[in-house]
Protein backbone atom coordinates (compact mmCIF):
# COMPACT_ATOMS: atom_id res chain seq x y z
CA UNK A 1 0.00 0.00 0.00
CA UNK A 2 1.47 3.36 -0.81
CA UNK A 3 -0.24 6.75 -0.28
CA UNK A 4 -1.25 7.78 -3.33
CA UNK A 5 -3.03 4.13 -3.98
CA UNK A 6 -7.42 4.18 -3.89
CA UNK A 7 -6.92 1.41 -0.91
CA UNK A 8 -5.11 4.14 1.06
CA UNK A 9 -6.64 7.20 0.15
CA UNK A 10 -10.40 5.41 0.37
CA UNK A 11 -10.64 3.42 2.73
CA UNK A 12 -7.61 3.34 5.17
CA UNK A 13 -7.27 6.74 5.78
CA UNK A 14 -10.81 7.98 6.01
CA UNK A 15 -11.18 4.82 8.40
CA UNK A 16 -8.85 5.81 10.72
CA UNK A 17 -9.49 9.15 10.13
CA UNK A 18 -12.89 8.62 11.79
CA UNK A 19 -11.95 6.42 14.37
CA UNK A 20 -9.79 8.82 15.16
CA UNK A 21 -12.71 11.64 15.62
CA UNK A 22 -14.39 8.77 17.65
CA UNK A 23 -11.85 8.98 20.24
CA UNK A 24 -11.95 11.99 22.92
CA UNK A 25 -8.88 11.25 24.31
CA UNK A 26 -5.60 12.54 23.23
CA UNK A 27 -3.82 8.82 24.41
CA UNK A 28 -6.02 6.71 22.56
CA UNK A 29 -5.95 8.65 19.27
CA UNK A 30 -1.67 7.99 19.43
CA UNK A 31 -2.49 4.61 20.54
CA UNK A 32 -5.24 4.28 17.07
CA UNK A 33 -1.90 6.05 15.20
CA UNK A 34 0.10 3.87 16.31
CA UNK A 35 -1.89 0.50 15.55
CA UNK A 36 -2.79 1.59 12.84
CA UNK A 37 0.90 2.50 10.93
CA UNK A 38 1.56 -0.93 12.30
CA UNK A 39 -1.05 -2.68 9.95
CA UNK A 40 0.19 -0.19 7.15
CA UNK A 41 3.55 -1.72 7.42
CA UNK A 42 2.08 -5.37 7.92
CA UNK A 43 -0.03 -4.89 4.61
CA UNK A 44 3.60 -4.34 2.92
CA UNK A 45 4.97 -7.41 4.12
CA UNK A 46 3.98 -8.78 7.79
CA UNK A 47 7.28 -10.32 8.32
CA UNK A 48 9.15 -7.37 9.12
CA UNK A 49 7.00 -6.12 11.75
CA UNK A 50 8.79 -7.45 14.87
CA UNK A 51 11.88 -5.54 13.16
CA UNK A 52 10.68 -2.45 12.78
CA UNK A 53 9.13 -2.92 16.27
CA UNK A 54 12.33 -3.70 17.44
CA UNK A 55 14.03 -1.00 16.19
CA UNK A 56 11.57 1.38 18.10
CA UNK A 57 11.61 -0.16 20.93
CA UNK A 58 15.64 0.39 21.19
CA UNK A 59 14.98 3.85 20.19
CA UNK A 60 12.59 4.75 23.02
CA UNK A 61 15.00 2.94 25.47
CA UNK A 62 17.84 4.66 24.16
CA UNK A 63 15.92 8.08 24.82
CA UNK A 64 14.72 7.00 28.05
CA UNK A 65 18.19 6.32 29.46
CA UNK A 66 19.55 9.02 27.65
CA UNK A 67 16.97 11.26 28.96
CA UNK A 68 17.63 10.02 32.62
CA UNK A 69 20.73 12.14 32.74
CA UNK A 70 23.11 8.88 33.63
CA UNK A 71 27.10 10.06 33.63
CA UNK A 72 28.13 8.17 31.05
CA UNK A 73 25.37 9.08 27.99
CA UNK A 74 27.65 8.93 25.20
CA UNK A 75 27.69 4.68 25.03
CA UNK A 76 23.96 4.75 24.62
CA UNK A 77 24.35 6.64 22.09
CA UNK A 78 26.85 4.93 20.18
CA UNK A 79 25.04 1.70 20.84
CA UNK A 80 22.07 2.88 19.59
CA UNK A 81 23.73 3.84 16.28
CA UNK A 82 25.24 0.50 15.49
CA UNK A 83 22.24 -0.98 16.21
CA UNK A 84 20.33 1.06 14.20
CA UNK A 85 22.95 1.47 11.30
CA UNK A 86 23.45 -2.30 11.70
CA UNK A 87 19.72 -2.81 10.93
CA UNK A 88 20.24 -0.48 7.84
CA UNK A 89 23.13 -2.28 6.72
CA UNK A 90 22.12 -5.72 6.94
CA UNK A 91 19.26 -5.05 5.50
CA UNK A 92 19.67 -2.50 2.81
CA UNK A 93 23.69 -2.86 1.99
CA UNK A 94 24.83 -6.57 2.67
CA UNK A 95 23.67 -7.93 -1.09
CA UNK A 96 25.29 -4.52 -2.63
CA UNK A 97 28.68 -5.50 -0.53
CA UNK A 98 28.69 -9.18 -1.46
CA UNK A 99 28.16 -8.85 -4.90
CA UNK A 100 31.09 -6.53 -4.69
CA UNK A 101 33.45 -8.88 -2.78
CA UNK A 102 32.38 -11.60 -5.42
CA UNK A 103 33.54 -9.32 -7.97
CA UNK A 104 36.86 -9.16 -6.66
CA UNK A 105 37.19 -12.92 -6.53
CA UNK A 106 35.38 -13.89 -3.24
CA UNK A 107 33.04 -16.99 -3.35
CA UNK A 108 29.94 -15.14 -1.63
CA UNK A 109 26.68 -15.37 -2.90
CA UNK A 110 24.31 -12.65 -2.41
CA UNK A 111 21.37 -13.59 0.24
CA UNK A 112 18.61 -12.33 -0.96
CA UNK A 113 17.07 -10.01 1.35
CA UNK A 114 13.78 -8.18 0.71
CA UNK A 115 14.08 -4.87 1.39
CA UNK A 116 11.86 -3.70 4.33
CA UNK A 117 9.26 -0.52 3.42
CA UNK A 118 10.26 2.41 5.09
CA UNK A 119 13.24 0.94 6.66
CA UNK A 120 15.72 4.01 5.60
CA UNK A 121 12.90 6.43 7.17
CA UNK A 122 12.19 4.77 10.54
CA UNK A 123 16.36 4.38 10.93
CA UNK A 124 16.92 7.66 10.69
CA UNK A 125 13.26 9.10 12.13
CA UNK A 126 14.90 6.69 15.57
CA UNK A 127 18.39 8.16 15.22
CA UNK A 128 16.88 11.86 15.14
CA UNK A 129 14.82 11.19 18.13
CA UNK A 130 17.87 9.58 20.02
CA UNK A 131 20.50 12.00 18.77
CA UNK A 132 17.91 15.33 19.70
CA UNK A 133 17.75 13.46 23.44
CA UNK A 134 21.20 13.27 23.22
CA UNK A 135 21.58 16.98 22.76
CA UNK A 136 18.84 18.07 24.87
CA UNK A 137 18.11 15.25 27.80
CA UNK A 138 15.89 18.28 29.50
CA UNK A 139 12.97 18.29 26.51
CA UNK A 140 13.19 14.23 26.32
CA UNK A 141 9.43 13.04 26.44
CA UNK A 142 8.75 9.79 28.57
CA UNK A 143 5.19 9.68 27.40
CA UNK A 144 3.71 8.05 24.08
CA UNK A 145 6.17 10.43 22.03
CA UNK A 146 9.77 7.95 22.23
CA UNK A 147 7.36 6.02 20.06
CA UNK A 148 6.68 8.79 17.03
CA UNK A 149 8.28 6.18 14.33
CA UNK A 150 5.70 3.80 14.36
CA UNK A 151 3.26 7.09 13.33
CA UNK A 152 4.61 7.12 9.80
CA UNK A 153 1.97 6.73 7.24
CA UNK A 154 -0.22 9.37 9.01
CA UNK A 155 2.15 11.95 10.60
CA UNK A 156 5.38 11.70 9.03
CA UNK A 157 3.75 11.50 5.10
CA UNK A 158 3.60 15.00 5.24
CA UNK A 159 6.88 16.64 6.70
CA UNK A 160 9.63 15.94 8.32
CA UNK A 161 11.06 18.04 11.42
CA UNK A 162 12.49 17.76 14.50
CA UNK A 163 12.28 14.72 16.77
CA UNK A 164 11.72 16.01 20.13
CA UNK A 165 9.39 18.87 18.85
CA UNK A 166 7.05 16.00 17.03
CA UNK A 167 7.08 14.08 19.87
CA UNK A 168 5.64 16.64 22.22
CA UNK A 169 3.34 17.16 19.41
CA UNK A 170 1.89 13.70 20.94
CA UNK A 171 1.41 15.20 24.10
CA UNK A 172 -0.29 18.33 22.96
CA UNK A 173 -4.31 18.77 22.92
CA UNK A 174 -4.12 19.59 19.29
CA UNK A 175 -6.75 17.25 18.22
CA UNK A 176 -5.75 14.60 15.39
CA UNK A 177 -7.84 15.90 12.49
CA UNK A 178 -6.01 19.18 12.76
CA UNK A 179 -3.01 17.42 12.99
CA UNK A 180 -4.10 15.50 9.73
CA UNK A 181 -4.75 18.51 8.16
CA UNK A 182 -1.48 20.56 9.08
CA UNK A 183 0.57 17.34 8.08
CA UNK A 184 -1.81 16.99 4.83
CA UNK A 185 -0.63 21.02 3.95
CA UNK A 186 2.71 19.93 4.44
CA UNK A 187 2.39 17.39 1.90
CA UNK A 188 0.89 19.69 -0.62
CA UNK A 189 4.17 21.60 -0.34
CA UNK A 190 6.68 19.15 -1.24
Amino acid sequence: MVFSSPIFLFCFLPSVFLLSRLSSRKGWQNVLLALASLLFYAFGNPVYVPLFLFSVIINFLAGLLLGGRFPHNRPILVLSLILNLGLLAVFKYLDFFIENLSLLGFPLRPVGIVLPIGISFFTFQGLSYVIDVYRRPEEMTKSFGGLFPVQHPLRWAAEQENALRSAHSLRSHTPLCEEYFRRKRGFRRK
